[in-house]
């Protein structure tokens, strides 16, 4: 443990850690008394030397000769997910009996997780690893690094981590797994292939072509087709939406986007960053959003809801859901639990002005690089960081691949001519539960960094209209204004942190209201030029010089 060294840190973690909560929207939070409690520290390995490992592509097993344990801190989704955590699941035990490595997992809930991280972090007393998105590290990881709370791996990983080496030195990967600092602060989840954006709108196809209508291109297409729902089929939702109602698909069209929790907040034009919600476009889409909300074409109760209903079968199984933000494969899992003959709940085009438009913006999931973001980090509190990374190490070898990504031979999958194919356990299982639940029984949850295949989600049984959404999705996108992964700097990071945590807890408690008209419109602009009191030129400054260091390290 390092909490004499940690005394030193509290105040400044303290701070971070309170407006990272603050920033993060999350509905819920978790109460002080659920202070997370680290597992018992354990035993040496035995049988681990400082010879050197394998070469990239091969890999000695197990790893060590006497059994070894860590403890691994990892969101769990309990709502979704098919098991209660990853000592439950097939491929984490094979991957114990191979390696010799066992973990004490951590599972805090996914709606409390950020706020349950904060804890764990400013308790001084770590896990030997985090696995999470990168947002999570507020500050940066480079403050992380500088502080003394996770290891640097550049001296490790070429003789500890060979394969992940390998594969983050593919498709001009290398740049976004290391800092501006130069740091490689962990271990992130590197997708084989470039995925289609995996989140956006959907809606009910069928209806179209009952009521002789096309798939919406653009915002005044869209509010008629809304219009035809409500009024035509006695749509209860015609427009489904999250709980601020600033869809990152519906919002792109306008040339902004406003996602602190997801996507995040800022833009880059031609190399300027700029903040979303003072583009002139984010006033033209809460005043369409007005419109349409006291027309009775929005969710009513959006704002109110745990779960957006496009993701949620008794809603949108049961026509009470015209469109709305959901996954890809849904056209292929909803209509499993549908109440209607020849129910349909296909992709549609996220909206633009006009026809001929492209939409510069990305929404949810889309594929600017093949790191997905996701990040393992070891803590300095780790007593064998080498035998960690290895382990990490082994999920990036074509075998250990497969076991993360589809689990067990002839359980979680089958070879067909060649290539692993998920099997009806997981795409058609008994009891209902879709796909992204019953992987983490058989294979690895995504919160863990590993060789990712997203073609996992494709099954031999995927229609043609999983397909035809991903070209929706996608067909009217150029990558112009999306801004890449950055950080300020650990200097930076908590006059950053605290100017986005009053902006952030200024707009998300107003925005909503202006939709539902419980603030009038003519204060809209007011409202919104006010945020230049509130110091976000230094923000977009510290944004700018964060994009600045990003181009340099590009350029090198």
């Amino acid at each position: 443990m390092k909490n004499l060294k940690f005394i030193s840190l509290l105040l400044a973690l303290l701070l971070i850690a309170a407006l990272a909560a603050g920033c993060s929207g999350q509905t819920e939070e978790a109460p002080a008394s659920t202070q997370p409690t680290k597992p018992p520290a354990t035993e040496a390995p035995g049988g681990a030397d400082d010879g050197p490992v394998a070469e990239p592509g091969e890999f000695k097993l197990p790893i060590v000769n006497e059994p070894v344990t860590f403890t691994i801190w990892n969101p769990w989704d309990f709502s979704r997910s098919g098991t209660n955590g990853n000592g439950d699941s097939y491929a984490y035990q094979e991957a114990e009996r191979l390696t010799g490595i066992h973990i004490e997992w951590y599972h805090p809930a996914a709606a409390e997780a950020l706020t349950n991280f904060n804890l764990s972090i400013n308790s001084g007393d770590y896990y030997d690893s985090y696995q999470s998105v990168a947002s999570y590290y507020t500050g940066g990881l480079d403050f992380f690094v500088d502080q003394g709370i996770i290891l640097d791996l550049n001296d490790m990983v070429q003789k500890y981590a060979p394969n992940y080496d390998r594969v983050r030195h593919l498709e001009n990967t290398l740049i976004t797994t290391i800092t501006d600092a130069g740091y490689l602060p962990g271990v992130w989840q590197i997708a084989k292939t470039y995925q289609w954006s995996w989140l956006g709108p959907l809606g009910r196809t069928d209806w179209l072509k009952e009521l002789g209508l096309e798939i919406p291109e653009t915002y005044d297409e869209l509010h008629d087709v809304l219009v035809a729902f409500k009024e035509k089929k006695n749509c209860e939702i015609p427009l489904s939406l999250g709980q601020l109602g600033l869809d990152d698909w519906l919002m792109a069209g306008y040339d902004t986007m406003y996602s602190p929790n997801f996507t995040g907040v800022f833009i880059q034009i031609d190399g300027k960053v700029k903040f979303g919600p003072l583009e002139p476009g984010f006033k033209e889409y809460i005043v369409m959003l007005n419109q349409w909300y006291s027309e009775g074409l929005v969710d009513q109760e959006f704002f109110t809801r745990q779960t957006n209903p496009a993701f949620d079968t008794a809603y949108a199984s049961t026509g009470k859901v015209g469109v709305g933000q959901s996954l890809y494969t849904f056209p292929d899992f909803l209509p499993i639990f549908a109440t209607e003959e020849g129910y349909e709940f296909n992709g549609f085009k996220p909206p633009v002005r006009n026809h001929g438009d492209k939409r510069k913006i990305k929404m949810g999931g889309a594929p600017l690089t093949l790191n997905k973001d996701v990040i393992g980090t070891i803590t300095v509190d780790c007593e064998n960081p080498e035998i960690l990374l290895q382990w990490y190490d082994y999920f990036f070898t074509e075998e250990g691949s497969i076991l993360a990504n589809y689990g067990l031979e002839g359980q979680g999958f089958t070879f067909i001519d060649g290539k692993p194919k998920t099997t009806e356990l997981i795409y058609a299982d008994k009891d209902g539960r879709a796909m992204n639940a019953m992987f983490p029984i058989y294979a690895f949850n995504q919160f863990h960094p590993f060789w990712y295949d997203w073609e996992r989600e494709l099954s031999p049984a995927t229609s043609q209209n999983v397909f035809d959404t991903k070209d929706r999705f996608d067909g009217n996108w150029v990558d112009e204004y999306s801004l890449p992964v950055i950080s300020p700097t650990s200097e930076e990071s908590a006059e950053y942190s605290a100017i986005m945590t009053d902006i952030n807890t200024y707009l998300t408690e107003n925005v909503v209201k202006f939709i539902i008209g419980d603030r009038p419109m003519s204060e809209l602009d007011s409202f919104l030029q006010a945020v230049h009191t509130m110091n976000i030129d230094k923000a977009i400054e510290i944004q700018q010089n964060a994009l600045d260091r990003y181009y340099a390290r590009l350029s090198k």
